[in-house]
């Protein structure tokens, strides 16, 4: 878990992402996860994720969404336009973190990806969906699309902050 007013607002928030991966098993197509707070900054292209080997595509920009956000999106604009691995962000001397999707609030998932993190929830158990959707657990399913499709409405978090 993690810092959080009301611990059971951040298991109902994994629990919503977690029927949704079995939703996206279930019907055999990827699907775009939304959180109420993700907004649209550009219009949403699917065939832009055509023919790229990916599991979860992170669609938030990770400036003011997510820590060390500016080098995050540092790295991944020095990529260019694309899609692109989520990045490192991290030094060896930093205490170790989970790291994956910017935000984790605005993604597309396949459903072999979706398959892989239900199995990994059996194993390992419940965790936050932004912690168990990491690059140290997935070290080749998480990417990042660039330009960003979403950003985060500014306000109060529902999961951590109330």
């Amino acid at each position: 878990m993690y810092e959080a007013k009301d611990q059971k607002r951040v298991i109902a928030c994994a629990l919503s992402h977690f029927r949704l991966w079995k939703k996206c098993v279930e019907l055999d197509e990827p699907i775009v996860i939304l959180e109420h707070d993700a907004r649209f900054i550009r219009e949403f292209d699917k065939s832009n994720f055509d023919d790229v080997n990916w599991g979860a595509v992170g669609l938030n920009d990770p400036r003011g969404n997510t820590r060390k956000g500016r080098r995050f999106h540092d790295l991944v604009a020095s990529c260019g336009e694309g899609i692109h691995r989520v990045p490192i962000i991290d030094e060896p001397t930093d205490p170790p973190l989970p790291m994956g999707l910017a935000g984790n609030s605005a993604y597309a998932i396949k459903p072999a990806f979706a398959k892989k993190l239900l199995q990994e929830v059996k194993r390992v158990g419940m965790w936050p969906n932004d912690a168990i959707m990491c690059r140290q657990l997935f070290p080749m399913d998480l990417k990042v699309a660039y330009p960003y499709y979403t950003n985060i409405e500014e306000g109060i978090s529902t999961t951590t902050d109330i």
